[in-house]
């Protein structure tokens, strides 16, 4: 089975070892009791002797435990996998294509066990066909391939529990899976390559591998294709921070890395986000706390960076919050929406985007064109956009037509800032909640804005304006809310 988020991952080495003091142990008190028996005049059954049948039950026992921890196998080489559990694993990476429903009808039919998790069948279904690449295409034939992964230069920024503490120490406790390959998933395996440390920062580098297995027919042949792919992911720590950030392209090398990582230290990732942020008040408290997240790093983290937000052109929110259930069936039959995702331009000022907002409806994806100025002098154009994912943010520059060292740049300077956002809570939250105010009026407003002053580049200006009639309103008196 594929390692769990949060399981233990030994050696076999390690779990042999271990295996062989318990049955030694089990041994001696076999020993004891045959002993006692016989003094007793009763029939002993002899304990088991033997170099041979010791072996046997250590192989046994370590396939009963194989649900309970993961075993990092030696790789060759950063890429090298034992070949037959490649094989295994590709057949069961094809039969991925076929619907679980119909694989419990094909276990049946070849009177294997049909019951578990699609890991399960697909392995019970695998092993019944021994490698029969032939006869395993012959059952997808018909089935679509999997969606790829994502592009561009991507990092998902993950909550630690707590802070990661001494850092080379950490490294040392890693160094007993660098080498080695942990199976994450059908098909997939994460492969340690080097942990680094100093006291101030660590880095784990590794490669992700994985096949995309389908059939293949042309004319009356039939054949199993498997499309072997590597791909790249580093995890970076800071001593002082409980966050934990992975580079990758995608999000399945980036999960496979987390997962490694987790099950082979203390540290573990919160279920999710939860952004240090106090008690809302005023208009703000109408507000979900990850809408005000979001709307925070565009309207403090960015500006403060020379980011200037030329054009909102994605917005995406979640319009029923995860944790509602649907209480009966007459209700779950009802018509509703679970998502909207608008595209356009400056969409963030316009009248539905804030009625949503102000309806404390969940925002989870900024996608915008930015000018940056890394220098204060030249600016450049780039594409970016911030997604909420259940128990991380991610963060993807565009590389545009610009030197990499400016996205780079660019990326660098936005991560930074989501990681200051989920640590320090908000940094203007009087601020925060004037522009709260402007969304509350927009959605009331009985049409749309002719220019975006909320969001767009003259919204500086219009901050700097509803903070000095704020201050106005203090002075002489007049009505003010709370912040």
């Amino acid at each position: 089975m594929a390692v769990k988020r949060g399981r233990a991952v030994v050696s076999p080495e390690q779990l042999d070892a271990e295996l062989r003091d318990l049955i030694e142990e089990a041994s001696r008190y076999g020993k004891r009791a045959e002993q006692a028996a016989v003094e007793a005049g009763e029939e002993a059954w002899p304990s088991g002797r033997g170099r041979a049948r010791r072996e046997h039950l250590v192989s046994g026992l370590r396939e009963a435990l194989e649900d309970e921890v993961t075993i990092a196998h030696a790789a060759g080489s950063e890429t090298e996998i034992e070949p037959s559990e490649q094989d295994h694993e590709i057949a069961k990476r094809a039969l991925v294509h076929v619907k679980l429903e119909n694989l419990r009808h094909i276990a049946r039919d070849l009177g294997v066990p049909d019951y578990g998790n699609l890991d399960a069948v697909t392995d019970a279904i695998a092993r019944e066909f021994q490698g029969d690449r032939e006869a395993i295409a012959k059952l997808v034939i018909r089935y679509e391939d999997e969606p790829a992964p994502e592009r561009n230069l991507t990092s998902r920024i993950f909550q630690l529990r707590e802070e990661p503490g001494d850092l080379p120490a950490l490294c040392q406790r890693l160094a007993h899976i660098t080498g080695r390959y942990i199976r994450t998933g059908i098909a997939r395996w994460f492969i340690v390559g080097s942990v680094d440390a100093t006291d101030a920062n660590l880095r784990l580098d590794g490669v992700y591998r994985f096949f995309r297995a389908d059939a293949a027919q042309f004319e009356e042949e039939i054949t199993l294709t498997a499309d072997e792919q590597n791909a790249r992911a580093r995890l970076l720590l800071r001593a002082s921070e409980p966050i934990a950030e992975v580079e990758a392209k995608g999000e399945a090398e980036s999960k496979a890395l987390m997962t490694t990582f987790e099950g082979s230290t203390s540290l573990h990732c919160r279920e999710a986000l939860a952004p240090e942020i106090e008690p809302l008040q005023g208009q703000l408290a109408t507000w979900h706390i990850q809408s005000v997240f979001l709307i925070e790093l565009l309207h403090s983290r960015f500006r403060d960076q020379n980011i200037e937000i030329l054009d909102l052109n994605v917005a995406g929110f979640k319009t029923e919050r995860g944790a509602r259930k649907m209480a009966a069936d007459e209700e779950a039959r009802q018509p509703r929406i679970k998502s909207v995702r608008f595209e356009g331009r400056h969409l963030l000022d316009s009248r539905p985007a804030c009625e949503l907002l102000t309806a404390g409806q969940q925002l989870v994806q900024l996608g915008m064109t930015v000018r940056f100025q890394p220098d204060g002098a030249e600016s450049y154009l780039l594409p970016l956009t911030v997604k909420l994912a259940g128990d991380h943010v991610v963060v993807i520059t565009g590389l545009g037509v610009v030197p990499p060292r400016i996205a780079q740049g660019l990326h660098s300077v936005v991560t930074a800032g989501v990681r200051r956002a989920l640590l320090s809570g908000l940094a203007d939250p009087a601020g925060l909640e004037g522009l709260a105010r402007q969304v509350s009026e927009r959605a009331e407003a009985m049409q749309d804005p002719r220019l975006p002053t909320i969001f767009g580049p003259e919204a500086a200006l219009t901050a700097g304006e509803d903070a000095e009639k704020g201050e106005a309103d203090e002075h002489s008196g007049g009505e003010t809310v709370d912040a």
